[in-house]
């Protein structure tokens, strides 16, 4: 009997994607836990859904986890979403109405020329906590695998928060860019600062999430990083060859992207996995 891959995650990751750009396209391709899975002669089990957020990636793996004979698993991959998304429960049925509104988005609804971001509620926690919300559940994930002796490797599919440092798109004043800029330090800081930071072990692949701190996301380093004749702008590239992503309205891993990554983990999951 194979041993079982077990994935969490977002649209990255989820078997049923409609791309909201291009709702006519097929996009049945593999999904990188299946890709990956092959290559390690393993099962799998994908719990990814479209929009999902951290509370529900945590929950659902730890769900999944505690019905499982532990010696049936042979990788588990947390693969988190944006901190702002909301989760929550419905008769029992997971809802993920979007992201919540933070002490940015003042800001970027004052410019006219700037689309307004999908919202949730006002009421949930700024951003510093949201941060704090996911990192908790980061350690707890590695913590409560560590206990059960179970083989874990965490990674940041896409950004953990918004910046909104691409100019050239979002037409700030330049005193609005420079409020911008100075929050974006202080969330830096704050998450440096935060006491779960240090406590992350190296099965956490790209840690720390960012590259002001020398980490990465998987959508930054490998769909984007993938990409030809890119230059940096801010912390955003200004793409020309869009060839692991769908279009260069969507960026969303295509066939080839979702190869990608299921490369890009497999050549980093080191000793007794593979």
């Amino acid at each position: 009997m194979k041993k079982i891959l077990l994935v969490s995650g977002d649209s990255f990751t989820a078997e049923k994607f409609i791309s909201f750009y291009h709702h006519d396209l097929d996009t049945s391709w593999p999904r990188w836990p299946t890709i990956l899975a092959e290559k390690l002669d393993m099962d799998y089990i994908n719990l990814g859904i479209s929009g999902a957020g951290n509370e529900y990636i945590y929950t659902s793996l730890l769900d999944k986890i505690i019905t499982m004979n532990p010696d049936n698993i042979g990788l588990i991959i947390s693969a988190w979403s944006h901190v702002k998304r909301k989760d929550y429960k419905i008769r029992n049925e997971w809802k993920h109405p979007g992201v919540v509104r933070n002490e940015l988005n003042e800001l970027i609804d004052e410019s006219a020329h700037c689309p307004s971001p999908s919202t949730y509620s006002t009421h949930a926690g700024d951003t510093q906590f949201q941060i704090d919300q996911s990192i908790k559940y980061y350690y707890s994930l590695q913590e409560i695998c560590k206990s059960k002796k179970l083989p874990l490797r965490q990674i940041q599919m896409i950004s953990a928060w918004d910046y909104y440092e691409d100019f050239s798109t979002f037409k700030f004043d330049s005193i609005r860019q420079e409020m911008i800029r100075k929050k974006n330090k202080q969330l830096l800081k704050y998450f440096y600062d935060n006491p779960y930071f240090n406590k992350m072990d190296d099965n956490f692949i790209g840690w720390p999430l960012e590259k002001e701190l020398g980490g990465f996301t998987i959508e930054e380093e490998v769909i984007e990083g993938y990409k030809n004749d890119s230059e940096f702008l801010g912390r955003y590239k200004v793409k020309e060859g869009f060839k692991w992503s769908i279009s260069e309205k969507d960026n969303h891993p295509n066939a080839k992207g979702q190869e990608k990554i299921a490369e890009f983990l497999y050549d980093r999951l080191g000793k007794g996995i593979k």
